[in-house]
Protein backbone atom coordinates (compact mmCIF):
# COMPACT_ATOMS: atom_id res chain seq x y z
CA UNK A 1 0.00 0.00 0.00
CA UNK A 2 2.91 2.35 0.65
CA UNK A 3 4.38 1.92 -2.86
CA UNK A 4 1.44 3.61 -4.70
CA UNK A 5 1.60 6.52 -2.27
CA UNK A 6 5.32 6.92 -2.90
CA UNK A 7 4.74 6.91 -6.67
CA UNK A 8 2.03 9.56 -6.38
CA UNK A 9 4.23 11.70 -4.13
CA UNK A 10 7.16 11.35 -6.55
CA UNK A 11 4.96 12.36 -9.49
CA UNK A 12 3.74 15.53 -7.78
CA UNK A 13 7.22 16.40 -6.57
CA UNK A 14 8.58 16.14 -10.11
CA UNK A 15 5.63 18.09 -11.53
CA UNK A 16 6.43 20.99 -9.19
CA UNK A 17 9.82 21.55 -10.84
CA UNK A 18 9.86 23.68 -13.99
CA UNK A 19 10.48 21.71 -17.16
CA UNK A 20 11.08 24.83 -19.28
CA UNK A 21 11.53 28.54 -18.67
CA UNK A 22 11.47 31.06 -21.51
CA UNK A 23 11.59 34.86 -21.55
CA UNK A 24 9.97 37.04 -24.20
CA UNK A 25 10.81 40.72 -24.51
CA UNK A 26 8.49 43.08 -26.38
CA UNK A 27 8.59 46.86 -26.63
CA UNK A 28 6.56 47.31 -23.43
CA UNK A 29 6.69 43.97 -21.59
CA UNK A 30 9.07 41.32 -20.26
CA UNK A 31 7.25 37.99 -20.05
CA UNK A 32 8.52 34.85 -18.38
CA UNK A 33 6.81 31.61 -19.36
CA UNK A 34 7.39 28.67 -17.02
CA UNK A 35 6.20 25.17 -17.93
CA UNK A 36 5.59 22.47 -15.32
CA UNK A 37 4.92 19.63 -17.73
CA UNK A 38 6.45 16.17 -17.96
CA UNK A 39 4.99 15.80 -21.51
CA UNK A 40 5.12 18.78 -23.89
CA UNK A 41 1.94 17.77 -25.76
CA UNK A 42 -0.16 17.65 -22.60
CA UNK A 43 0.84 20.84 -20.86
CA UNK A 44 -1.88 22.59 -18.89
CA UNK A 45 0.41 23.84 -16.13
CA UNK A 46 2.12 26.95 -17.45
CA UNK A 47 2.63 30.28 -15.71
CA UNK A 48 2.91 33.72 -17.28
CA UNK A 49 4.67 36.46 -15.40
CA UNK A 50 4.35 39.73 -17.26
CA UNK A 51 6.16 42.87 -16.15
CA UNK A 52 5.38 46.12 -17.93
CA UNK A 53 8.04 48.77 -18.51
CA UNK A 54 6.15 50.84 -15.89
CA UNK A 55 6.77 48.06 -13.34
CA UNK A 56 3.28 46.52 -13.09
CA UNK A 57 3.28 42.72 -12.74
CA UNK A 58 0.64 40.10 -13.52
CA UNK A 59 0.90 36.35 -12.95
CA UNK A 60 -1.45 34.04 -14.83
CA UNK A 61 -1.92 30.29 -15.22
CA UNK A 62 -2.66 28.65 -18.56
CA UNK A 63 -1.56 26.08 -21.09
CA UNK A 64 0.64 25.33 -24.09
CA UNK A 65 -1.47 25.14 -27.27
CA UNK A 66 -0.77 23.13 -30.43
CA UNK A 67 -2.00 22.76 -34.02
CA UNK A 68 -3.57 19.38 -34.71
CA UNK A 69 -2.09 17.19 -37.44
CA UNK A 70 -4.32 16.93 -40.53
CA UNK A 71 -6.66 13.95 -40.30
CA UNK A 72 -5.87 13.26 -36.63
CA UNK A 73 -6.31 14.84 -33.24
CA UNK A 74 -2.59 14.54 -32.52
CA UNK A 75 -0.54 17.70 -31.90
CA UNK A 76 1.80 18.61 -34.76
CA UNK A 77 3.52 21.85 -33.87
CA UNK A 78 3.14 24.44 -31.14
CA UNK A 79 1.13 27.64 -31.54
CA UNK A 80 2.17 29.17 -28.24
CA UNK A 81 0.69 29.70 -24.80
CA UNK A 82 -2.81 30.76 -23.76
CA UNK A 83 -3.85 32.41 -20.50
CA UNK A 84 -7.20 33.83 -19.37
CA UNK A 85 -8.02 36.33 -16.64
CA UNK A 86 -11.44 37.88 -15.98
CA UNK A 87 -12.56 37.86 -19.63
CA UNK A 88 -9.15 38.89 -20.97
CA UNK A 89 -7.17 36.40 -23.07
CA UNK A 90 -3.40 36.49 -23.36
CA UNK A 91 -1.74 34.67 -26.27
CA UNK A 92 2.03 34.38 -26.42
CA UNK A 93 3.03 32.87 -29.76
CA UNK A 94 5.98 30.66 -30.60
CA UNK A 95 7.22 33.29 -33.05
CA UNK A 96 7.41 35.89 -30.27
CA UNK A 97 4.10 37.70 -30.47
CA UNK A 98 2.01 38.97 -27.58
CA UNK A 99 -1.71 39.45 -28.24
CA UNK A 100 -4.09 40.47 -25.46
CA UNK A 101 -7.81 40.54 -26.27
CA UNK A 102 -11.08 41.13 -24.49
CA UNK A 103 -13.92 39.75 -26.55
CA UNK A 104 -13.42 41.11 -30.08
CA UNK A 105 -11.26 44.02 -28.92
CA UNK A 106 -7.46 43.80 -29.19
CA UNK A 107 -5.90 45.51 -26.16
CA UNK A 108 -2.24 44.77 -26.92
CA UNK A 109 -0.48 43.40 -29.98
CA UNK A 110 3.29 43.52 -29.91
CA UNK A 111 6.05 41.54 -31.60
CA UNK A 112 8.88 40.38 -29.41
CA UNK A 113 11.96 38.26 -29.24
CA UNK A 114 12.56 35.14 -27.17
CA UNK A 115 15.78 35.19 -25.17
CA UNK A 116 16.60 31.69 -26.45
CA UNK A 117 16.66 32.80 -30.10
Amino acid sequence: MLAPLILVAAYFASAAKPTAIRTLKTQNYNITITEYCPKPFDCNHVTYKGVSKSGKTIILHGSHIWHECPGTHDPCHPIGYQFKNAGVEYLVTEDGGLVVTQGNKTLVEEPGKWDDE
